[in-house]
């Protein structure tokens, strides 16, 4: 009567298992072709919070011609480095210093052949769940050990996850009514997550 998606990754997030179910016309659960195709890309996704101005870090993709020392000196250091196109924290990588740099691209490029560069936020992580049209209680994630990576995701018992996050109600408020928004924004129906970095300064992005 109905599919129960609960796939991961290309194949199964980006809008071609959703095609094939369209073309079969057979009903499923969560976003539509377009919304998963768009979302499955960061970059895509990316330019569109920042026309609807959605908080979200300056972005840099990698060229072969690329200067990356001008890159770190736009950015400053600390840098992430990841594929436009995966999950589960694939090929995502920390760069403190130059010499890091091009063995985090050649990582992240492993998983998928487009790459790009943010700043990496230091504070807290969070996640908004979205159902409908209501934005679910902050969770916190605290990572036991480092980065929250592919182990801290899926090996029980390496992160602590805090419900109701420890932050303010109006901060609260601020941000679930922002993540409900950048769900809206990229066509998003039923239900989603919305990931979150809250830095020092108390700035969400």
């Amino acid at each position: 009567d109905r599919v129960f998606i609960a796939l991961h990754g290309p194949g199964g997030e980006d809008g071609e298992i959703q095609g094939l179910l369209e073309w079969m016309k057979i009903p499923y659960t969560g976003s539509g072709v377009a919304a998963s195709a768009l979302t499955m890309n960061k970059v895509f996704t990316k330019y569109v919070w920042q026309c609807n101005n959605i908080p979200t870090p300056p972005m840099v993709l990698v060229g072969d011609s690329e200067d990356y020392r001008v890159v770190i000196e736009k950015m400053g250091l600390p840098l992430c480095v990841k594929p436009t196109n995966e999950g589960s924290s694939f090929g995502v990588t920390r760069v403190d210093d130059w010499a890091q740099l091009e063995a985090a691209i050649a990582n992240a490029k492993k998983f998928h052949s487009d790459v790009m560069i943010e700043p990496w936020i230091v504070g807290s992580e969070l996640t908004v769940g979205i159902i409908g049209s209501y934005a679910l209680p902050i969770i916190e994630i605290r990572p036991k050990l480092g980065m929250y990576d592919y182990n801290s995701k899926y090996v029980k018992g390496s992160t602590e996850y805090l419900c109701p996050a420890p932050i303010s109600d109006a901060l609260s408020s601020e941000i679930r009514a922002v993540c409900l928004r950048a769900f809206q924004l990229t066509g998003c129906e039923q239900w989603a997550r919305i990931d979150l970095m809250l830095d020092k300064q108390q700035q969400f992005w």
